[in-house]
């Protein structure tokens, strides 16, 4: 897929302009009681040119520690993850801390060498929130109770990632352990999966209780196992069938780990006729250059559309055009096929090599063909075995035509593997998200079929807020459910489409007040509230603006910005403060920029 590539001056134009406007309304106009303002449509600019020092990346990323990349101004900053499907912001604040306040292990009765991490202790930082932007109505998993204690990518994400070489480990469990998954619609379930971990059978889940709801917070009890070893073998999938014929919108089960056990893991949970999500894409690529195919829309996309009527053409073949599928996950594949176009034999590939990488560097043959003329029709499919002994998470072909041939021309190309097939996945191509260090700005572009996708992030120092831009080639092809998340215990969020905001307030054990803000500040869309969260339909570009901060953090704002500069929701944590003055109001705008 072809980006533009603007200047710098072009990318800090969101900032200084769209950024900087919230800001300055609200101090000028916002009181108590006021609603957040609603403000006009923004012309939004391209995305940033990457320069040769950016950090860039092929696939989303799964683990928060090595994948995510971040974004800051100092006081907050956030994690992305990337996924096309369900972009996931995590954010924290400089200060939000759990613990006792002037702690002190002698007046505690700890030994000074003692670290007390818990909400009676010294403490520990804590995760603010997750801001999560759903395209396709993904289910939302959490594990409501924590925060646990997580090493490495063992978080709860790894639980529904469709590897049971991953897994979802706690060290040191709490008495329960809960898992909670959030679905686009409420559906019956009946039966449900667990697959055992690797290793320890004495972590696995040995008694739990299966649960539903509407709401999320009133729970009705569905099953209720005690088993002493629910599992014979390592990395084994059970199901358990429980009486329930409601539909509920929450499922989650509640786990009593077993005692004195130093961890708690289960590698899969699967709930039958709910699709769990997790990394399901094909991200398709041409290394050789020729995803956009011939420029009239046989683009590389054509070759996963499953219709043989349509084709991927690539023109100047010269030595050989290559198309890659990276799967986000291992695979053993046991067979591969081609499908000829509907027309033009003479562009058709006459000869390929299929190759497996698990690192996108080093590559392994798996397959050589030369016949020359595989195809005795058009729209023909031919499919090729392969022993699915040796598993890689990236594969190519290497296709190349008849000799002189200005065009190659194939219709499809289908993967096949034990539980995988590339026809049951969400291709994109050409999919990269990186972090331009030099202007702080995390951007994601791939293409879907027919369409550019464009997203941009950055932490705006100014106006002292995260800014996230989406933006959509298509007309209106941009629909998407938001969500925003404590990352606290108890934590409601609320939704007002009126003022299209989502907002959460609360107070940690040790006193501490904390509340954020997530706000459309533009979009041609249209905004619903739904629930807990907001839905945009028909929009072709979506700002967002998300702030957060703690009660310390509001007073430092306040004599910061001479007065009380905050949304709504946050109004609860500062005592009420005169109007500002027109000299301060002026200061601001005059020593605000980009």
């Amino acid at each position: 897929m072809t980006f533009v590539q603007p200047t710098r001056r072009q990318a800090l134009k969101l900032g200084g302009i769209l950024a900087l406007t919230p800001l300055v309304t609200q101090l000028l106009a916002q009181t108590a009681s006021a609603k957040t303002a609603v403000l006009p449509a923004t012309v939004l600019a391209p995305h940033p040119a990457l320069s040769s020092h950016a950090l860039w990346y092929q696939l989303p990323a799964t683990d928060w520690q090595s994948g995510a990349l971040p974004i800051g101004n100092g006081r907050l900053g956030a994690m992305l993850f990337g996924d096309p499907a369900s972009d996931r912001i995590q954010f924290n604040e400089q200060s939000l801390w759990g613990g006792a306040n002037n702690y002190d292990n002698a007046l505690a009765g700890k030994p000074d060498g003692a670290y007390d991490t818990s909400v009676t202790g010294f403490g520990s930082y804590r995760n603010f929130g997750n801001v999560v932007v759903s395209f396709n109505e993904q289910p939302v998993v959490t594990s409501p109770g924590g925060p646990y204690k997580i090493w490495g990518a063992e978080g709860v994400e790894a639980s529904i990632d469709k590897n049971t070489g991953t897994k979802w480990c706690i060290d040191g469990p709490p008495a329960t352990v809960t898992w909670q998954i959030k679905l686009p619609s409420a559906v019956v379930v009946s039966k449900y999966t667990f697959t055992s971990a690797n290793d320890v059978p004495a972590r696995d889940p040995q008694k739990w209780t299966f649960s539903g709801s509407q709401n999320g917070e009133s729970w009705t009890a569905l099953d209720t196992q005690s088993l002493p070893a629910p599992f014979e073998e390592r990395r084994q999938a059970k199901e358990f069938t429980s009486a329930n014929q409601s539909a509920y919108a929450y499922y989650k089960f509640d786990f009593t780990p077993k005692p004195g056990v130093s961890h708690f893991q289960v590698a899969e949970i699967s709930l039958a006729g709910v699709s769990m999500g997790g990394q399901s894409a094909l991200y398709l690529s041409s290394p050789t250059g020729q995803s956009d195919g011939d420029g009239t829309g046989a683009d590389i996309l054509r070759t996963v559309d499953g219709s043989p009527t349509t084709a991927w053409v690539a023109a100047n073949p010269g030595s050989g055009v290559v198309w890659q599928g990276d799967l986000g996950k291992t695979v053993a594949l046991t067979s591969y096929s081609l499908t000829s176009a509907a027309e033009n034999a003479a562009e058709e590939p006459t000869q390929w090599i299929l190759e497996g990488s698990s690192n996108r560097r080093d590559w392994v043959v798996l397959d050589s063909r030369s016949p020359g003329a595989p195809f005795a029709s058009r729209s023909q499919t031919v499919s090729f075995p392969l022993p699915g002994t040796a598993s890689f998470s990236s594969y190519r072909l290497t296709l190349r035509g008849a000799a002189g041939a200005t065009q190659l021309r194939i219709a499809e190309v289908r993967l096949q593997g034990n539980g995988f097939d590339s026809r049951a996945t969400s291709a994109v191509a050409e999919y990269k998200r990186a972090l331009a260090p030099s202007i702080g700005v995390h951007l994601t572009q791939f293409g879907t079929t027919g369409n550019r996708v464009l997203r941009e992030a950055f932490a705006s120092r100014t106006a002292d807020v995260i800014v996230m831009r989406y933006e959509s080639d298509r007309p209106g092809g941009l629909t998407a459910s938001l969500a925003l998340t404590s990352g606290q215990d108890g934590v409601a969020t609320a939704a007002d489409a009126a003022s299209r905001s989502l907002a959460f307030s609360g107070m940690m054990a040790n006193q501490l007040k904390h509340a954020a803000t997530l706000r459309i500040a533009e979009t041609d869309g249209t905004v619903t509230g739904v629930g807990t969260g907001l839905r945009v339909q028909g929009a072709s570009t979506m700002t967002l603006i998300l702030d957060a901060l703690d009660q310390l953090q509001a007073r430092r704002r306040r004599l910061a910005r001479c007065g009380p500069w905050h949304p709504a929701s946050l109004l609860p944590l500062l005592p009420q403060q005169p109007a500002l003055t027109t000299s301060c109001a002026q200061n601001i705008r005059t020593n605000s920029r980009p």
